[in-house]
């Protein structure tokens, strides 16, 4: 899941994962809902406990820290959902299980209001047009809370002194009701405040800090004593029709201020012959036909440069469309080259050449490019079967698709690789010396030399040497089942094959199985919580996954 904001999209990570995978990145955005808060023994430190706002499959919570401002925010706190980010995590001292985990404190922390707010919180506050700027006064002061609603948040810039210190900014514009703006100015650590709402979002702002700007009127910061609480945007939503599993399915799509279609939250796949103009937040799976010459440009002050080049998509309905890249990273360009599979994201609609409608993609501004055909359990074909959501695969009659999953928990972590007798293909079972193919009743007895953690002699190529002399070899294989979850929130159980888990892992099946049991969890863990492109099968009593791309 993925909020988004009017330049990247911040991935939205549930606490359920965070735990299993035992590690969160500090750009991470929790939905939490406050359930308990208690004193540390012997300290005035407060813990609270946190559980999932929006995870109803798993209830587990976890504790932390509460940062010292918000000590009398309690009530607000255990009364609203709460989102934040810049979160880290480390083991709970003092406490008798050693693998338990807390959450140090966070500023980084907004109250999210619902629209219609029965305890009249929105009566501590007034209209931002309201304040008397008279009362803003050098070098700046505390002012009444204010409400505004965000119309525009602006791109980090670096602001260098006379004296050679350098600091971040990031300027949001905030509106009051006659849509006069007042600037929001975030410095340094304060910028990933963005992550937390977007625009259209009006924000009530608590002992916001006041500084008079050069206009006679004054700018707004965020200061130790500000507390931000915030009611979501409800966007309008428009109806979009589109052809899937050869029947016509009318999907909402979010329309937003400015009238555009926002398709970060669209489920199904979108084909190229249904892109039209206004469209963002695009993600399309196609083939590249071409790749036209790159050129370059500066993108303003500081001698800073850019690349500008065009690819040429088509897809499986036939049709074709021009894609213009802007890469200031400079990295993308000699990845591409014709006849690649390639995932897109963050597509925007532009006016081409013609009338024709084009796409732009800004890998400076969260578009993103992936080359499907160069990742581990790549894809062999440009088109093995189109994009599914898991609730429309169950219903479908087609026996291969390709989804765009996250994976939440292996279902038998608890023996992830089996023995295969390889010339049945069957699981085998091994007592003492002896091994048993389950399927084809064959036994024999094998050799102790070559110990690796296993009482059988392992070959190069993965297998086990028998003392009988014949062709016969026995095998690692590996024997995965994973809980996987698409955008919709729904829930799967699919088998890997020891093809698609070796490639998902990155480990041969022999190498996992000399690992002890610590880092085998460890390997495993590092998966859960990521987003995987699946190539799937239908098979008998479930699904089959014989191909799985892990996203950079």
């Amino acid at each position: 899941m993925f909020l988004r904001d009017g330049h990247t999209a911040h991935k939205r990570t549930e606490i359920a994962s965070m735990l299993d995978c035992r590690s969160i990145a500090y750009s991470d955005v929790l939905d939490v809902t406050v359930t308990q808060c208690y004193d540390i023994p012997g300290t005035t430190t407060k813990l609270v406990l946190l559980t999932d706002s929006a995870n109803t499959h798993d209830s587990r919570g976890i504790e932390m820290y509460l940062h010292k401002k918000f000590y009398e925010k309690l009530e607000d706190l255990m009364s609203y959902p709460v989102r934040m980010t810049c979160n880290r995590l480390l083991p709970a001292e003092g406490t008798p299980n050693s693998s338990l985990l807390r959450l140090l404190p966070s500023e980084h922390v907004v109250i999210v209001l619902p629209l219609r707010d029965t305890c009249n919180l929105e009566d501590r506050f007034v209209p931002i047009n309201s304040v008397d700027q008279s009362t803003v006064c050098e070098p700046g002061c505390y002012i009444s809370n204010v409400i505004a609603e965000v119309a525009k948040i602006g791109t980090e810039e670096v602001v260098h002194c006379f004296d050679g210190t350098a600091f971040r900014r990031l300027v949001v514009q905030l509106k009051d009701i006659a849509s006069v703006l007042t600037p929001l100015v975030l410095w340094d650590s304060y910028i990933n405040f963005v992550r937390l709402f977007q625009e259209g979002d009006v924000l009530y702002l608590e002992k916001p800090y006041a500084k008079p700007s050069v206009n006679g009127s004054f700018c707004l910061e965020y200061g130790p004593g500000t507390v931000i609480y915030m009611k979501p945007f409800q966007p309008g939503h428009e109806m979009v029709c589109t052809q899937q599993s050869h029947k016509a399915v009318s999907v909402p799509v979010v329309k937003t201020l400015d009238g555009k279609l926002d398709f970060s939250t669209y489920l199904y796949q979108l084909h190229i012959q249904e892109v039209v103009p206004n469209l963002i937040n695009v993600t399309l799976m196609s083939l590249c036909t071409c790749v036209s010459e790159r050129e370059f440009f500066s993108t303003g002050g500081g001698g800073c440069s850019s690349e500008r080049f065009k690819l040429e998509l088509s897809d499986s309905s036939t049709s074709s469309i021009s894609v213009v890249v802007e890469d200031p990273t400079h990295k993308i360009f000699k990845t591409l080259h014709a006849n690649q599979c390639l995932v897109l994201e963050g597509l925007s609609t532009c006016a081409g050449d013609n009338g024709r409608t084009m796409m732009s993609c800004n890998i400076g501004t969260g578009g993103r490019i992936y080359n499907v055909s160069c990742l581990p359990g790549r894809l062999l074909t440009p088109y093995v079967c189109d994009h599914k959501t898991l609730a429309e695969a169950c219903i479908s009659d087609d026996v291969e698709f390709t989804t765009m999953v996250t994976l939440v928990s292996w279902d038998n972590a608890s023996s992830p690789v089996q023995l295969h007798h390889s010339l049945c293909g069957h699981s085998s079972r091994k007592a003492g010396y002896m091994m048993t193919c389950d399927h084809c009743r064959t036994t024999e007895q094998l050799f102790v030399d070559g110990f690796r953690g296993t009482s059988v002699a392992v070959n190069a190529d993965s297998s086990f040497c028998v003392d009988s002399g014949t062709d016969t070899r026995w095998v690692w294989m590996f024997s995965l089942v994973a809980v996987i979850e698409d955008k919709s929130g729904e829930r799967l159980k699919m088998s890997f094959t020891s093809i698609a888990a070796t490639s998902l892992l990155g480990c041969l099946p022999n190498d996992f199985a000399d690992l002890c049991n610590d880092e085998r969890v460890g390997m495993l863990e590092s998966i859960i919580g990521k987003e995987l492109l699946l190539c799937v099968s239908k098979v008998v009593g479930g699904f089959q996954v014989n191909l799985a791309c892990r996203k950079p």
